[in-house]
């Protein structure tokens, strides 16, 4: 393409300026191991990208599980949990408790809203390990009570739940 073609003429100009074996020797390293350090950042992020896939499909497969933490994904993927959560820091924004904490509350409000179920049994089959943190996590993340969101949810949809 037209880039490859620039990049080609300006590395046969480079080349003309060399006068010396020595001076080109020089700049193939230098050349060279810019390639390499790029080609290994690159492989390094492709390896943390799968990683970091790697890291969410285990958190979907436990999201439930109230024993689901950084230290049991780490474990379960051969990795040190200080690695995996910076790691998962750095890639989203987001601690990883912040995420799974996330999807429940995801998966909360959607039994809240399709679901006649009590808030005990959502809150202990989406991986909750105590009602009384959950209530408090729920009102932080929602501004609201689980009752007052299932109430306002009717009110402002009209529908009754199943």
């Amino acid at each position: 393409d037209h880039s490859s073609h620039g990049s080609l003429k300006r590395m046969e100009q480079m080349l003309d300026l060399l006068e010396t074996k020595e001076q080109l020797i020089e700049w193939l390293h230098l050349t060279l191991g810019g390639i390499l350090q790029q080609l290994q950042l690159q492989s390094v992020a492709a390896g943390q990208n799968q990683l970091i896939a790697l890291i969410r499909q285990v958190v979907q497969e436990h999201l439930y599980d109230p024993n689901l933490s950084t230290k049991m994904i780490a474990d379960e993927l051969k990795y040190s949990s200080t690695y995996i959560r910076q790691l998962f820091k750095d890639f989203s924004g987001q601690s990883l408790s912040e995420y799974i904490t996330d999807l429940r509350l995801n998966e909360v409000k959607r039994r809240l809203t399709e679901t006649k179920q009590s808030i005990e049994d959502i809150v202990q089959e989406t991986g909750f390990s105590a009602v009384n943190s959950f209530y408090t996590i729920f009102k932080r993340h929602m501004g609201t009570t689980p009752s007052q969101y299932r109430r306002q949810w009717e009110n402002d949809s009209g529908k009754e739940l199943p």
